[in-house]
């Protein structure tokens, strides 16, 4: 028995999480369910507000008459949305120079290294350092002030911006700051579709959350349609023999948050073969 499935013609529920009304209730034997082929847009933000949109700066600012610096420490936020090397660069460079204690900052994408480089015009000895995902959060808790130490989820751009692989990148007015990693742009390159319907426990996520059914591919640019047909008899989960009635699905990244697709509807197929 064979189901084609769209987000769009749900009963309840969002786009990414939702109830799938069957037309009328079936009696489902015993049986081995699989996902045979994906189609998701590829309409995911880089950056998403209040997910991975924050840089965590401590600027040491010494003005041109000298003296001893001025030490601040920020958490910025980028602006949501899709973009390549030069507008992520473009975005960053906006946000450090919104409220800064320095004279100003600007940010290229080096295209031979796909890496962004970030210099500061300021006079003297002044130096900044970006927090970088190693140590995060406890490297900034040691040394930020109180009110704006991390409790939880530090919700930080690193990896897009490709500050992941260092605890601090640091630059001064003589020498820039390079990422220690390539950008990287595409915020999730697979997703999980999970469901109820499996068994539980019939298998666990990277999180260690159990209810997953199927691994799908991110290979489509931003804005294209990724569809995965990668599939075996393996990649299925044990139902039981029930009355089925409705399905539960939701599509979410290797966090176990909900993918955002702004909107935009996925689709797939899903297959219940009996056990002999």
């Amino acid at each position: 028995m064979k189901f084609y499935i769209e987000s769009r013609y749900r009963s309840s529920g969002s786009n990414e999480d939702f109830v799938y009304q069957l037309p009328r209730g079936i009696d489902i034997p015993d049986s081995l369910a699989y996902i045979d082929c994906v189609c998701v847009p590829n309409t995911i933000y880089s950056i998403r507000q209040n997910t991975n949109d924050k840089l965590y700066i401590r600027e040491s600012h010494i003005s041109t008459s000298g003296g001893s610096p001025t030490i601040t420490y920020r958490v910025i936020n980028l602006q949501p949305g899709q973009f390549n090397g030069v507008t992520l660069a473009a975005i960053v460079q906006t946000a450090l120079n919104t409220g800064t204690t320095m004279p100003s900052y600007t940010v290229t994408f080096e295209l031979d290294q796909a890496k962004l480089k970030v210099v500061t015009s300021a006079a003297n000895a002044s130096s900044f350092i970006i927090y970088g995902d190693v140590g995060l959060p406890s490297h900034w808790n040691s040394n930020a002030p109180t009110n704006l130490h991390i409790s939880g989820e530090h919700g930080s751009a690193n990896k897009v911006c490709g500050f992941v692989s260092l605890q601090e990148l640091t630059g001064n007015t003589t020498t820039p700051m390079i990422g220690s990693d390539v950008v990287d742009l595409q915020r999730h390159h697979v997703m999980y579709i999970h469901s109820d319907i499996g068994s539980p426990d019939a298998s666990f996520g990277p999180q260690g959350e159990s209810g997953i059914i199927r691994k799908v591919l991110v290979d489509a640019p931003q804005n294209g349609l990724a569809i995965d047909r990668h599939y075996t008899m393996y990649d299925s989960v044990d139902v039981a023999a029930q009355p089925l009635r409705s399905m539960r699905f939701s599509l979410r990244g290797s966090d176990a948050k909900l993918v955002d697709l702004h909107g935009h509807n996925w689709s797939f197929s899903i297959v219940f073969h009996e056990k002999l």
